[in-house]
């Protein structure tokens, strides 16, 4: 089962003694590990590590380093001049709560998948935003929902069978590793049957179809275009992706099945 990754951009301390490190390193073997031993040395829980490569300096990377002193009797300044001492160690800087009991990372920007500028909106603020969009446009908000989703799903599916090479049922199945990889749910690839045009996937906690608010009519529209934009662009040939099973109706997963359509001209 994937495990919950919480990545260390806005922090609740929830009142901890905590802080964000940025720490420059010589990118030679060995770097780390000096690096996390004086970090032990001085009784210092690190709750999570980005290790990053630098783009600007060959020979150098970054270490963004969430550190609990709670059990320490040093304090935040002391342990960046002992890091600053280590050899491999170009530069140090750190980030106390400023913000109640939030630490927001200024240290790094922008932030990129696939070396590709990307931004992260949190699922609530999205989700509500699809459904207020619903709500208030009907039939016309669903309709160009879903037609963001396709082309969104066909732009992404040619870019990906540009850079991999891959086609057909191992371009859909790459790009839905990709899509759990970046958050959106747990997908599987029941049944892929071209002959029979039976093509079956399932979801688990996709993230538009989470419940909400029961006056709101649920369901997918974005990914279920997303989707629809993927298979057609894998296969060559106009298809639908139809939602036969959805969580916000009580199922267990969302469940998708394509059909043969027709788009109009100008998605062509």
């Amino acid at each position: 089962m994937p495990i919950y990754l919480d990545l260390p951009l806005v922090i609740d301390t929830q009142g901890k003694d905590v802080y964000l490190f940025l720490i420059e390193l010589k990118d030679v073997p060995g770097a780390l590990e000096k690096l996390t031993n004086v970090i032990a040395e001085n009784n210092i829980d690190i709750r999570s590590t980005i290790l990053i490569p630098s783009v600007e300096k060959i020979g150098t990377g970054h270490a963004l380093m969430y550190m609990d002193f709670n059990r320490s009797n040093i304090t935040p300044q002391k342990l960046s001049r002992k890091i600053k001492e280590l050899d491999v160690v170009l530069n140090v800087d750190y980030e106390a709560p400023k913000y109640g009991n939030y630490i927001v990372n200024t240290f790094s920007f922008p932030l990129g998948v696939m070396r590709e500028r990307a931004v992260i909106f949190r699922v609530d603020w999205l989700r509500n935003l699809f459904k207020r969009f619903e709500k208030k446009f009907g039939s016309g908000g669903k309709t160009f929902l879903f037609y963001m989703g396709l082309e969104g799903g066909r732009s992404a599916a040619a870019e990906i069978r540009e850079k991999t090479k891959l086609t057909g049922k191992e371009l859909v199945e790459a790009i839905l590793k990709m899509l759990q990889a970046l958050g959106h749910g747990i997908f599987k690839i029941e049944k892929c049957d071209l002959e029979k045009l039976e093509i079956i996937i399932t979801a688990k906690e996709l993230y538009e179809c989470l419940p909400s608010n029961k006056d709101i009519d649920e369901g997918s529209q974005f990914f279920r275009g997303y989707l629809s934009g993927v298979l057609t662009e894998a296969f060559k040939q106009d298809l639908v992706a139809m939602e036969v099973k959805c969580i916000s109706r009580g199922d267990q997963y969302c469940e998708f099945h394509a059909q043969k359509t027709k788009y109009t001209k100008w998605l062509s």
